[in-house]
């Protein structure tokens, strides 16, 4: 059996996992044959697309962690990340917000790291961990965030303490003000309302049942 794809605008074919086939052309510029080794070389094989595909890392992680195999996993075509709450909140629980143990679930990412995903959905949920800027310092408005709760906290008053530090990229953390954008960090002109945010990419598993 052979797999044939043609990349576009392309003259040249490539050759996948081929058995039984006869009279190949023999110009290594025209005929490349590869064996597919792994799913994400299957994946780049069939798109074209080699960067990491974080859908099907985030799957792979998910089945290890469940201690599962032999699964299926179903979501519709082109899955979009979507925005849901971050766990903590500024009162729902304060000591999981302090900064210090926050750093080493989510340790600080270098700028040139930070990749913001190209799409997203709306948000969902009820958003506690929300920020606010207002007055002569935010002229910058970026967003107000509809989905955050009674405990917003005002950047400007004292009583914010080290929540107002935005300044430093966070692993698997975003802020959300709205709209279709994600900021790694909220620049110190920003006003609006904003909320600390983690992605998810939803999807479906289903296993095989024990005999």
């Amino acid at each position: 059996t052979a797999f044939c794809r043609s990349p576009r605008n392309s003259k040249f074919l490539t050759i996948i996992g081929c058995s039984g086939v006869e009279n190949l052309p023999k110009n290594p510029a025209v005929v490349t044959v590869k064996e597919i080794k792994d799913l994400r070389q299957t994946f780049e094989i069939e798109t074209g697309y080699g960067d990491i595909n974080a859908w099907v890392e985030w799957i792979k992680y998910t089945v290890q962690s469940l201690n599962h195999s032999n699964c299926y996993a179903c979501e519709s075509g082109r899955p979009i990340a979507q925005v849901v709450p971050f766990q903590l909140g500024w009162t729902k629980d304060p000591k999981g917000i302090d900064c210090r143990s926050l750093s080493l679930l989510f340790p600080p990412m270098p700028d040139t790291d930070v990749k913001i995903p190209p799409a997203l959905s709306t948000a969902v949920g009820n958003h506690t961990a929300c920020l606010s800027q207002q007055g002569v310092k935010a002229t910058r408005p970026i967003g107000n965030f509809s989905l955050c709760s009674d405990e917003v906290l005002d950047v400007m008053e004292d009583s914010a303490g080290n929540y107002s530090r935005l300044g430093i990229s966070r692993a698997d953390l975003w802020w959300y003000c709205g709209g279709k954008i994600l900021w790694s960090t909220l620049p110190s002109n920003w006003g609006g309302t904003c909320a600390l945010v983690q992605l998810v990419i939803p999807f479906t598993l289903a296993f095989e049942k024990g005999i």
